[in-house]
């Protein structure tokens, strides 16, 4: 009864090693294999007949130095029993992790009969382990705060990039409210209701407050975290400070604002010479709607027979340089002219590479006018002086000749060469000096007045002529 006894326990033994999920390998005490059960040659691809009477060191994957191996025999070989993780390779060539416990099987007498190997493949498990530590070193090298937070709002994880942009460290942080945060509540609610829900919120804007309470805008993402019973226990929160962006955005919107109100025609075009947008100042000055003008080329804009200056301009912009300002004349859709004062600068992208052109085009019409206009009234002028019956001249502020015309040059019978540049007093009588000069002063404290003296003045050749000054 007791052998038959067993023997059942035995087959029952020998079942449960055969169906075992984990590999077992029993070898001799010089290595050689005695017995694998199928989960081995599942695990390695090797069956029973072509391991039985091998070492194992034909699983070898060359993955750990001989003395991993010298480490591992000099303990089993003592009679204790090893448990690690090693690397091996299958039949088929690829790796796989396992982890293995060796134990030494002793006779009656106490001496080392076998060894049994219970290994375990653990590929998979140290694989997604690696993945997980592969995202909680993206998580916690990001610039973006990262965090996680109960639904009742206490903070659970914390990046570096929080403690960056919060100011907080993990230990202050973790543990407390994370309205904390929160510059305006309501984007708080909003984002938890949603994210309790099961929704992800995607780049939704809040306003945040720093450790030190600076307020920042930031961009938020959140995401439900939910356990195996599909039920959310965390919100995950990816915040993005983005007050530097706004800020280039309102810069960037303000300039736009510029451009459009400008009275200058501020356009920029393609480096073919395309095109590409046109503001109200231009519309003004050419005639030409946005609609009408963008796509098409700047040669329009250019008089009959000087298109070629177009491809000069945009030859010197292509080699970055920066054309003008020069006076020149345009052509508008009336097929009019159009004096302008144009500038025409090379626009960059971020590489600093030369992507196009922005011209800048001022209407000087009306200052041609004025110029034309002031030479016209100072012919006049210089031609009422110089022609004038009586003695004129023009003085500085300190009183000396500037300009003289020819009837007061033959008063004093002096060239104008010696009469530009002295003083007034120095052609006057010695005895009518003081008078006029008292009169000079009278007339400098009220210059909008006018001055009538009548006084004496020497010639070259020393003779008295009188005049009224």
């Amino acid at each position: 009864m007791r052998r038959e006894t067993d023997h059942i326990e035995r087959a029952g033994l020998v079942a449960a090693v055969e169906q075992a999920a984990d590999s077992i390998v029993i070898t001799d005490t010089e290595g050689r294999i005695q017995y694998v059960n199928p989960a081995f040659t599942a695990m390695t691809g090797y069956s029973s007949a072509e391991t039985v009477g091998q070492n194992p060191r034909a699983l070898k994957s060359g993955q750990h130095p001989p003395a991993f191996y010298r480490e591992l025999w000099g303990t089993i070989s003592s009679g204790r029993v090893w448990h690690g993780e090693l690397i091996n390779r299958r039949k088929d060539g690829t790796l796989y992790h396992e982890e293995m416990q060796i134990t030494p099987v002793q006779g009656s007498n106490g001496e080392i009969t076998s060894y049994i190997a219970i290994k375990r493949d653990v590929t998979e498990r140290r694989r997604a382990e690696d993945a997980q530590r592969l995202l909680a070193a993206i998580v916690e090298s990001s610039d973006d705060a990262i965090a996680a937070f109960t639904p009742a709002g206490t903070i659970l994880t914390w990046n570096r990039g929080a403690e960056l942009i919060f100011g907080y460290s993990a230990g202050e942080a973790i543990g407390k409210h994370v309205a904390m945060l929160v510059a305006r509540p309501g984007g708080l609610a909003y984002l938890t209701a949603q994210v309790l829900q099961g929704n992800s919120v995607s780049q939704f804007q809040g306003l945040c407050r720093a450790a030190n309470g600076r307020t920042f805008e930031v961009s938020v993402t959140g995401s439900p975290i939910k356990n195996a019973a599909g039920e959310v226990i965390a919100i995950a929160a990816v915040l993005r400070d983005i007050s530097e962006r706004k800020k280039a955005e309102h810069a960037q919107a303000l300039l736009a604002s510029i451009v459009e109100s400008s009275e200058a025609a501020i356009h920029s075009v393609s480096l073919d010479g395309t095109i590409l947008s046109w503001n109200q100042g231009a519309e003004g000055i050419f005639g030409y709607s946005n609609q009408e003008i963008i796509g098409k080329s700047a040669a329009v804009l250019a008089p009959p027979g000087r298109e070629g200056e177009v491809r000069e301009c945009l030859g010197a912009v292509r080699k970055g340089c920066t054309v003008g300002p020069f006076d020149t004349v345009l052509q508008g859709k009336d097929g009019g002219g159009v004096a302008v004062s144009l500038s025409i600068s090379p626009i960059r992208n971020p590489a600093g590479e030369v992507v196009g052109a922005a011209g800048i085009a001022r209407d000087i019409g009306k200052r041609l006018e004025a110029e034309r206009k002031l030479r016209e009234s100072e012919e006049r002028f210089r031609e009422v002086f110089e022609h004038a019956p009586f003695g004129l001249c023009l003085t500085r502020l300190d009183r000396r000749i500037t300009q003289v015309n020819a009837a007061l040059c033959r008063m004093l019978g002096l060239s104008k060469e010696e009469m530009l540049g002295t003083a007034w007093a120095q052609r006057t009588h010695p005895d009518d000096l003081d008078s006029f000069l008292r009169s000079m002063e009278q007339w400098w404290k009220d210059p909008s007045g006018c001055m009538e003296v009548e006084q004496r003045y020497i010639q070259r050749d020393g003779n008295v002529s009188a005049g009224v000054v």
